[in-house]
């Protein structure tokens, strides 16, 4: 989990979660924050975490996330290669 809200500006939270995208691809990231106007369990944000939580959220919501995480996870590294944005490795 990386908590938006203890960044400064939207680009660190950004460029921290393509470091963790970057070094360990195979770890789902659940984005939560206060800003967002609501939870995101699709794959839009692919590129830097696998589901968005609103803050604050209830334990049911966390599973849930935690479940399409995982899921979303799997799709992103099956693009990898298609991804425009990832490192050569």
């Amino acid at each position: 989990m990386i908590d938006s809200d203890f960044f400064d500006v939207i680009d660190d939270v950004i460029d921290a979660c393509r470091q963790v995208r970057d070094e360990a691809p195979e770890l789902p990231i659940i984005l939560i924050s206060s800003d967002v106007q609501g939870d995101d369990f699709s794959s839009d944000r692919l590129w830097i975490c696998d589901a968005t939580l609103r803050k604050p959220f209830a334990e049911g919501r966390l599973k849930e996330a935690a479940a399409s995480a995982l899921e979303n996870n799997t799709a992103f590294r099956q693009r990898m290669p298609k991804c425009p944005l990832m490192a050569p490795t």
